[in-house]
């Protein structure tokens, strides 16, 4: 059965950016009208020394560290961590595209060592970790992939090119639209699964709670409905814990609450039976649901680029293509 949520979907980040936009706008202005100010003449003369780029991943690994929830890095939609983790990005991005040529010099020249970083962490944390680990090792990890990709694109592609051009202006508008085609790709490729199930995330809990005194903890995902939570009725819910499952005994009070918040948006979780995919099926689904997806934005994108007063809903200036 299809089921619908209201909400903004991937789209949740926009008014976060637009708080972001407030916040930093005196740091933004104050910058881009003094480029010749000590914050940058600083960070300009450090990156002489490439390698010191890796000195941003420490207000990361600091928000990491503090914010973030023990069950997972990845836990950032619609929570504080998303937030913190967010606002640090944004004004990153803006501060290094601030540095400008210095940076791109910088990430050119240690491109190589950034990925000769970026895989054996990855390993790392595939091999011991199942793709978790040390929140310090992911924020190293990401920032290594970063600083390579941009390394070897300021290399290899920055310079004049009509397929770079297309593929930049279309960037934005085919974020907006993937997750229309990609969820009716999956709708139309993959094996149906023999039952789905909710998982809703905690984002907070209330001290003292049922939640609390259960030993919940935020980021714990709860395989339930909530339309089978009864007052006073005692249930046993299966907890998703990181790597771990368990089975958690926990009492709803006088009104059916556990004294928990959770993330809006339940994860659901598809069972399959053990015959019903293969590895090589599996393959195949995934790279027929990706040219789907990518046609299906490319097409569209065709035509809202076309039409002059629909291009601003999707990040466009209000110019036809054939201006």
């Amino acid at each position: 059965d299809h089921i619908y949520f209201p909400n903004p979907g991937h789209l949740w980040f926009l008014s976060t950016i637009f708080i972001y936009v407030l916040v930093l706008c005196p740091v933004f202005f104050y910058l881009k009208r003094n480029p010749d100010n000590v914050l940058l003449g600083l960070f300009e003369r450090v990156l002489k020394f490439p390698p010191a780029l890796y000195l941003i991943t420490l207000p990361f690994i600091f928000e990491a560290e503090l914010v973030a929830p023990e069950q997972g890095f990845s836990i950032y939609a619609n929570t504080p961590h998303g937030f913190w983790v967010g606002l640090l990005t944004f004004f990153t991005g803006f501060f290094f595209i601030s540095i400008g040529d210095a940076f791109w010099q910088a990430v050119g020249k240690i491109k190589g060592l950034a990925l000769a970083i970026a895989i054996p962490l990855f390993l790392v944390r595939m091999i011991f970790f199942q793709l978790g680990g040390p929140f310090y090792l992911i924020v190293i990890e990401s920032w290594s992939w970063l600083f390579a990709v941009f390394g070897f694109g300021a290399t290899y592609l920055n310079h004049p090119s009509k397929k770079l051009t297309y593929m930049s202006k279309a960037v934005y508008p085919v974020y907006i639209l993937h997750m229309i085609f990609l969820y009716l790709a999956s709708d139309l490729v993959l094996t149906r699964p023999v039952h789905v199930d909710q998982a809703h995330t905690i984002m907070a809990i209330e001290p003292d709670s049922p939640a609390a005194e259960a030993g919940l903890l935020p980021g714990d995902q709860l395989i339930t409905k909530f339309e089978d939570w009864k007052p006073d009725v005692p249930l046993e819910i299966n907890v998703n814990r990181k790597e771990d499952s368990m089975k958690i005994s926990v009492t709803p009070d006088e009104k059916g609450k556990i004294g928990a918040e959770f993330i809006r948006i339940p994860f659901f979780i598809p069972k399959y039976a053990e015959s019903d995919i293969t590895t090589f099926f599996a393959f195949l689904q995934f790279i027929l649901i990706n040219v789907m997806t990518f046609g299906g934005c490319f097409t569209v994108y065709e035509v809202i680029r076309r039409i002059k007063w629909f291009r601003p809903f999707f990040g466009m200036k209000p110019v036809t293509v054939s201006e």
